[in-house]
């Protein structure tokens, strides 16, 4: 076959004058003008191509699948069209977009870069990327497809709202309101926006903004429950009986999608806890729950298998015998424990010195992680195990580098507030010797009470029943135990209540261990203006109080399963 670019093009068009819809004519056509930086005669020709194959029977057959909500059929059909023809850009196209949403990130990863290698200037192709790289929280690499859009479609609203939502997930909130105010100005359904605009609002600390845009949604839409729980979560929020009854009411429209029915009960629940009422707080709380556990189904025993593989095999006498490795550079903190434990606190605590930088909750060693577990074989803790030196440092020199995607400033230090990196401490000392842990611990029946009355977005599925949220304390508990002996003076921790009772001591032990100076800004930590993407945002932009402390004492009579589940754990979680 020739690779003189014009005698390709000579040969596309004679097949297109026989045949002007052949979609594979159609794309070699793009090729060969792309080859002679024919640009934009290229773009118009993969146009062409997928826009033919859509009109064949086969490809309308997998749309009208997909449009019907029949995905096994629509894959089939699309896996069929792939293996018999590869360069299928549309196939391609609807394939990986479906693989991304299963959650088969690998085989996503390989149909839609095909498809962009293809046709580059298809847009339909890149927003699937894009999509792809913001599901797998890829958010530079999201940005970056999107820019290559052509012009008419990188200005479109969809782009520009995509492009903001990873702005906000790169810690970039305030080019992320410009940007979403800019779209809702300009859109036909301004409110759409306002949620957004809300979160956005709230993570800059600006709470009573952020009420008013929740508002303005519940206002046109009063049954919407993403907002109403946004509003339960602001500090600023006082329900009246006129709400509550607004949110009774759409607990009862027939038919409502569960998310939403979760989302009301949710924020009933906390607002009748703001009440004083636990007992009806409670009730709503566990409606919230039972909707949450019917459509997240949670098993417990993968956690605790993992813990008890990684406690045989990284032990004391596996680090001994460890050779040198890894990125030695000191640069990362990590923050690691139980979500609602105070984490978001010691970030503040640490993000207020000069020599550090707060980021956020960091998936770049997840990523690592998951990359390992793909080689197969082994169990995941013996592959992490059988890393050599050379792979360690790779590894290290890896995650600094797409962890400084994150950085906003030249402070050498950086925090990365990840709190199921508690999974991974050998992992981190394996790659990053020089990395500094701080496991941040509090009381287990308010730390598990606490998660298992807070809405998450996604995931943390063991928070839907108070047993299973009880059971991943003490797993986290027992590992950590582990490290404290497997690696002694590797974890520093920090126990909430004590943190609360004595700031100064505990932030000095703190920057002790870490090698710094104490700084006096550590102690003004609610003085420092930076986003905080967690529910915790309100709560560090307070001076410290003991509000947290005991907060489980009104619904003690509830509790009982959570006691239960915690066993000996509930008395024996300091150390």
């Amino acid at each position: 076959m020739t690779s003189d670019p014009a005698e390709v093009e000579r040969n596309a068009r004679a097949e297109l004058a026989a045949r002007p819809d052949d979609p594979r004519a159609l794309l070699r056509l793009g090729q060969a003008l792309r080859a002679q930086d024919r640009t934009g005669e290229a773009a118009e020709a993969e146009a062409r191509s997928v826009a033919a194959a859509a009109r064949s029977p086969r490809h309308r057959a997998a749309i009208e699948a997909l449009g019907r909500g029949q995905t096994l059929e629509a894959n089939r059909i699309l896996a069929e069209l792939v293996e018999a023809d590869g360069d299928d850009v549309l196939a391609l196209m609807l394939f990986g977009a479906q693989a991304s949403k299963g959650r088969q990130y690998d085989l996503a990863d390989r149909l839609l870069g095909r498809a962009v290698e293809l046709a580059p200037a298809e847009p339909n192709a890149r927003f699937a990327l894009a999509d792809h790289l913001l599901r797998t929280k890829r958010f530079q690499a999201a940005l970056d497809a999107l820019a290559l859009l052509p012009e008419a479609a990188r200005s479109s609203e969809h782009a520009r709202a995509l492009a903001a939502e990873c702005l906000g997930e790169l810690g970039r909130v305030d080019e992320q309101l410009a940007m979403l105010r800019d779209i809702a100005a300009a859109s036909a359904q301004p409110l759409h926006y306002n949620l957004r605009i809300g979160h956005a609002l709230r993570t800059l600390g600006r709470q009573e903004e952020a009420g008013a845009a929740y508002r303005a949604v519940v206002a046109e839409f009063p049954a919407e429950g993403t907002s109403w729980w946004s509003l339960a979560g602001l500090k600023s929020t006082r329900f009246t009986e006129a709400d509550l009854a607004t949110m009774r009411a759409s607990l009862d429209i027939p038919g409502a999608p569960v998310e939403n029915q979760i989302r009301l009960n949710f924020a009933l629940g906390k607002a009748h806890e703001d009440r004083g009422e636990p007992d009806l707080a409670f009730a709503y709380y566990a409606a919230g729950n039972a909707l949450r556990a019917s459509i997240a189904a949670y098993d417990p025993a993968p956690i605790s298998e993992w813990v008890e593989h990684c406690s045989a095999t990284f032990t004391r006498a596996f680090f001994a015998a460890l050779p040198d490795g890894g990125d030695p550079r000191p640069d990362p903190i990590f923050i690691v424990g139980m979500q609602r434990s105070g984490s978001t606190l010691v970030e503040q605590i640490l993000a207020s010195h000069p020599a550090i930088e707060g980021t956020a909750e960091l998936n770049d060693l997840r990523f690592i992680v998951e990359a390992i577990d793909r080689r197969g074989g082994d169990q995941l803790d013996q592959a992490i195990a059988g890393l050599d030196p050379a792979d360690r440092a790779s590894l290290g020199a890896e995650y600094l580098a797409t962890s400084a995607i994150h950085r906003r400033t030249d402070r050498p230090r950086f925090t990365d507030k990840m709190p199921n990196n508690w999974m991974h401490v050998a992992l981190i000392r394996m790659i990053l010797p020089g990395a500094r842990v701080i496991d941040v611990r509090r009381n287990p029946l308010d730390c598990c009470f606490s998660n298992w009355k807070q809405l998450y977005a996604r995931g943390l599925d063991h928070s839907n029943a108070l047993d299973t949220m009880a059971r991943y304390y003490a797993d986290y508990v027992r590992l950590m135990r582990h490290f404290d002996a497997a690696l002694p003076g590797f974890v520093h921790r920090v126990i909430y209540e004590d943190l609360v009772a004595d700031i100064e001591a505990e932030t000095r032990r703190l920057t002790d261990f870490l090698g710094l100076d104490f700084d006096p800004a550590c102690l003004d930590f609610h003085s420092t203006e930076r986003p905080v993407q967690t529910i915790s945002a309100g709560q560090v932009r307070e001076p410290i109080n003991r509000k947290g402390i005991d907060a489980w004492r009104p619904f003690e009579a509830h509790l009982k399963p959570l006691v239960a589940a915690l066993g000996d754990t509930a008395k024996e979680w300091r150390s």
